[in-house]
């Protein structure tokens, strides 16, 4: 067991080291490893080894990185000295240094890594990697073929960048897909001793051919070998000499020559298969078999004496019986059904004989309609749909089946390309090695290894840390299928899935009969007292609860025309419901057997009619009311107006002063209009 620790207690075991930091609350003590921090101790036969990783007794004998071991204690190395063997003999750096005379030295700027003062091997993003390793800025005036570092990708030909993508080229490159393609139109672009890629529009990079090869029109295919080679049958330069095969045809003088197995500069001097060498070619004086013959012609039968070599058809490389019927087609042409010649289809080098391409280009795959696609950006291999299968080195393979460079974002069981291999969880990886994995994963002995989970905070939504189990098992793990998300333990629920309900730690069903007050999940919503969901909305509640407005509402509050649910069923217009039958009704109805009826619909029933007749008493009296408070209005208006109408009367027969006039006639308007009348 690693044992725990906390604030002012230690009690690991030998061998693991107490977290950093650690408060009142326990924690596992953790394995002592070479990347551990440098701040952590090592139990060591109940001694504390400040950043040491392995222990002999209470001795240390091995420290953690950037430490080394002094006697039986560990000592920091240098500054920026990843790993060494004293203060002052560092054997590895930190990234960004290199080592010089045993110490760590800082790579200039603009270098990310280097192994010395003037040799790069790693530059930064919108850098690229000169011929005598410096970095320098990508441009469009950059050699061709140079490679811009774009974030977490290496762009050829690219003089600007935006994150992964490409969005301008340097010269002689045109942008296809925010990548950038070299391009070259016809062979004459490359230099004697290159050769322009088939695919002209695609790629066209000149490309050096093969060794001992003068002109070739693709990898591995020479068309012209140096003076004194051959073009074997499998492509590639072979010298001249008498084992070499039959109708081969050695580079002399300028010439080609077949048969000749020495040559000089005036052209050739010896032939195989005691040819006789007649103006510097190879002749046999007669033929009987179409060996005997130059490439290009075959051996006629005739009834004279001498059998003579005949030349094959001109679409023929070599032929046999008929000039017309071939048995080998020249480069770029495959061998018919019919024994003729056809061209090739493009980027395809191999043909089976009813047209159906074999083998492409590299660079290619043969699609489902069996010719040549271009594989997508550092695909060395895909299916017939296009979809990649093998990446180039140190790049894997993504969700939309292209190559990205392998880095510490990648997702999580992504498998990157290390030489023949592939390393899942790997970000950076050495041949067959993985050197460095993605966050939560160590390497071990060149594979990933999860690391182990601390709390659940470290898994995911549906996951759970098992905390208390060891190291070697301690990683996250599923949930029960009923819980959405748990704590410490796969059953013990914190949220449940839509449908269902927590109570205790667990996920119940919802249903009729279920306890009062819960809440069930649905869709992304959790309504409480519903049994019955359909996606984010509740469609039938508990008993003595009916639907509105989304939630479940107590049948107390139910109204007249509403529904509520009692033992599985719907009761219209039912507050309170006993023995299958409905108790109590919402005002305006009236249970009869059980069932309650509306009032306004049942006016024969008893108890509805006398809710009738308070009610037609209760408006009659409204009635009266209203209009016995009109007569009192009617009285005081007349009353009123007969007091005004004296005022004006008085006014008129000079009874009252004009200034009593003016206040008559401004406190009444109707009076004002009459005194202005008779006035």
């Amino acid at each position: 067991m690693s044992g725990t620790c906390w604030s002012g207690k230690n009690d690991c075991s030998n061998g693991y080291y107490c977290p950093p930091n650690v408060g009142y609350f326990s924690q596992y003590c953790l394995e002592c490893r070479f990347d551990m921090p440098s701040n952590a101790k090592c139990k060591c036969n109940n001694t504390l080894q400040p950043s040491c990783k392995e222990c002999n007794g209470d001795k240390c004998e091995d420290c953690i990185q950037n430490y080394y071991i002094n006697g039986d204690k560990c000592e920091k190395c240098s500054d920026n000295c990843y790993y060494c063997d004293s203060s002052t003999e560092c054997t590895l750096c930190d990234g960004g240094y290199y080592l010089e005379n045993g110490s760590c030295k800082k790579c200039i700027s603009p270098c990310e890594s280097c192994i010395s003062a003037t040799e790069c091997i790693q530059c930064p993003s919108d850098y690229y990697l000169s011929a005598d390793n410096k970095c320098l800025s990508c441009s469009k005036d950059m050699p061709r073929g140079s490679r811009c570092v774009c974030r977490y990708t290496m762009q050829e030909g690219c003089a600007q960048c935006y994150n992964n993508d490409c969005q301008t080229c340097a010269k002689n490159y045109i942008l296809v897909n925010q990548a950038c393609k070299p391009t070259c139109t016809k062979q004459n672009d490359c230099l004697e001793g290159q050769y322009c890629d088939d695919n002209k529009y695609r790629s066209g990079q000149c490309y050096g051919c093969m060794d001992n090869c003068q002109k070739c029109i693709r990898a591995d295919y020479c068309s012209l070998c140096n003076e004194g080679y051959y073009t074997a049958e499998d492509g590639t330069c072979k010298p001249c000499n008498n084992d070499m095969p039959s109708r081969s045809e050695c580079h002399c003088a300028g010439k080609l020559i077949a048969n000749c197995s020495r040559c000089s500069t005036t052209g050739c001097f010896r032939c195989i298969h005691d040819q006789a060498t007649v103006k510097g070619q190879c002749l046999y004086n007669e033929c009987t078999i179409d060996t005997q013959c130059i490439s290009g012609e075959y051996c006629q039968s005739h009834t004279n004496i001498f059998n003579q070599c005949t030349k094959c058809d001109k679409s023929c490389e070599t032929c046999t019986e008929q000039s017309n019927k071939c048995t080998k087609c020249f480069s770029g042409n495959y061998l018919t059904e019919k024994h003729g010649c056809a061209k090739l289809s493009e980027n395809c080098l191999l043909a089976h004989p009813t047209g159906r391409c074999l083998k492409c280009a590299s660079g290619f795959y043969i699609n489902a309609q069996n010719n040549c696609s271009q594989l997508s950006q550092n695909c060395l291999q895909a299916n017939m749909r296009g979809s990649c299968l093998v990446c180039e080195n140190s790049y894997f393979i993504t969700a939309q089946n292209t190559c990205q460079y392998c880095s510490k974002s990648m997702p999580i069981g992504s498998s990157c390309q290390c030489g023949n291999t592939k390393k899942t969880n790997c970000a950076q990886c050495d041949n067959n090695t993985c050197r460095t994995c993605i966050k939560g994963y160590s390497s071990i002995n060149g594979d990933c290894k999860k690391d182990p989970c601390r709390d659940d905070a470290e898994c995911k939504p549906n996951e759970f840390c098992p905390t208390s189990d060891p190291d070697a098992t301690r990683f996250c793990r599923k949930c029960d299928k009923t819980c959405s998300t748990c704590r410490s333990d796969a059953k013990a629920c914190t949220a449940c899935e839509s449908g269902k309900f927590l109570f205790q730690t667990k996920c119940e069903t919802c249903k009729t009969g279920q306890p009062m007050d819960v809440s069930c999940q649905c869709g992304s919503k959790t309504i409480k007292n519903c049994i019955k969901c359909v996606g984010d909305a509740c469609q039938m509640c508990a008993d003595g609860m009916f639907l509105q407005d989304g939630k479940c509402i107590s049948c107390s509050k139910l109204k007249l025309g509403e529904a509520c649910a009692f033992q599985g069923k719907i009761v219209d217009n039912c507050k309170e419901y006993d023995s299958n039958q409905c108790s109590v009704c919402v005002n305006g109805a009236m249970a009869v057997n059980g069932v309650c009826k509306v009032c306004s619909e049942n006016q024969e029933l008893s108890g509805c009619s006398n809710k009738s007749v308070g009610k037609t008493v209760g408006i009659v009296v409204a009635v009266l009311v209203i209009i016995m408070l009109s007569i009192g209005v009617g009285i005081f208006v007349v009353k009123k107006v007969k007091k005004n109408k004296k005022n004006i009367e008085g006014l008129v027969s000079g009874e009252v002063t004009q200034g009593q006039a003016l206040k008559i006639r401004a406190s009444s308007p109707q009076m004002r209009d009459q005194s202005e009348h008779n006035y």
